[in-house]
């Protein structure tokens, strides 16, 4: 099982506090980031993440939402956003931040479902339908203006001698940003890099790796292999530290390239074009051990390599049965 806070601290770097909020099977991982002078939060999980999960522990180790003075939320997508406005009501004094790229789908869950979990339904009638989007819209409570938007290297001084640096590392989003607790050299990395799926609180797979945006998130994993980073804290795994970090991002890498190898492939043994319905289906049980219900968000990742082997002159887009699909140049 992963370590779930529950009633326990978990302080893992000096005045970095990792707290588990839960949602079905599901887990992520927000932080506080306490400082002499400033305290900060990084990501607000769901609607409901704030009362039940985040204010509680934060009472636990002697802060109210009064204290804090920064919220900074990683990137987009309900499980991060989800809980702006709860905490934005508790903590009117807090500034709120992300990166600029992200704003508008943080800012608002209606173009969030638009633009984010709609976005394979005109062209490859995959979706999440009206009900998974209405409850998508009942847990995101993050219409809340963001009143810092990142580009990316900002420093943020939480004491003397303490600064957080947030670095831009976009693949799974275009805005997704992570935190470094210069002191500590404690990277909060949100989805920065996704391994080879997502877990759930019983530490097995629970999604594939949902990155989108196949030549920044390589160029991300690089950026934070080339890093000296001691501590690093994702949003849906255990902490890894020293060696373990380079491990998970080279881990999170090789499975990337070894990914669109194995598209490329199959695209190549194949005679008739195919949709990324019929390649998700004959791709899924190479690519990892899922819920089955969860193999339409291979969507993700593999939307994106196709692109890149489009942009590369590799493969060629055609139309079968109304939908797009897909055929190696011969």
């Amino acid at each position: 099982m992963l370590p779930l806070s529950g009633g326990k601290r978990m302080e893992i770097a000096k005045g970095i506090h990792r707290i588990a909020c839960t949602f079905g099977e599901r887990v992520v991982y927000c932080h506080v980031i306490v400082g002499e002078e400033r305290t900060v939060l990084v990501d607000t999980g769901m609607a409901y993440s704030p009362e039940k999960d985040i204010f509680p522990y934060m009472e636990r180790i002697g802060l109210g939402p009064d204290r804090l003075d920064l919220v900074m939320i990683t990137h987009s997508d309900v499980d991060h956003q989800g809980g702006n406005r709860p905490v934005r009501q508790a903590a009117p004094q807090a500034l709120f931040a992300c990166h600029v790229l992200d704003a508008p789908w943080i800012e608002s869950a209606d173009a969030l479902i638009a633009g984010r979990y709609s976005q394979f339904e005109a062209k490859h009638n995959i979706g999440y339908g009206d009900e998974g989007k209405a409850g998508i819209a009942r847990d995101c409570l993050s219409d809340v203006p963001m009143d810092w938007h990142l580009q990316g290297g900002e420093r943020y001084r939480l004491g003397p001698d303490h600064y957080l640096t947030f670095i831009h590392t976009p693949g799974h989003t275009w805005g997704h940003t992570v935190v470094l607790d210069e002191p500590t050299r404690t990277v909060i990395a949100g989805e920065a890099a996704l391994s080879s799926s997502i877990l759930g609180v019983d530490e097995q797979p629970a999604l594939p790796p949902t990155y989108c945006y196949i030549d920044t998130y390589e160029s991300t994993l690089e950026r934070l292999l080339a890093m000296d980073i001691a501590v690093y804290s994702p949003s849906h795994w255990p902490v890894q530290r020293d060696q373990a970090v380079k491990t998970f991002l080279a881990g999170s890498l090789s499975y990337c390239r070894e990914t669109e190898q194995k598209v490329y492939q199959l695209l190549r043994e194949t005679s008739e074009p195919l949709t990324l319905k019929e390649i998700i289906v004959r791709l899924n049980d190479a690519l990892g051990r899922w819920p089955a219900t969860a193999s339409q968000d291979l969507s993700y990742p593999l939307a994106g390599h196709l692109q890149r082997l489009l942009n590369r002159g590799l493969i060629t887009e055609t139309t079968r049965g109304g939908w797009a699909a897909y055929q190696a140049v011969r």
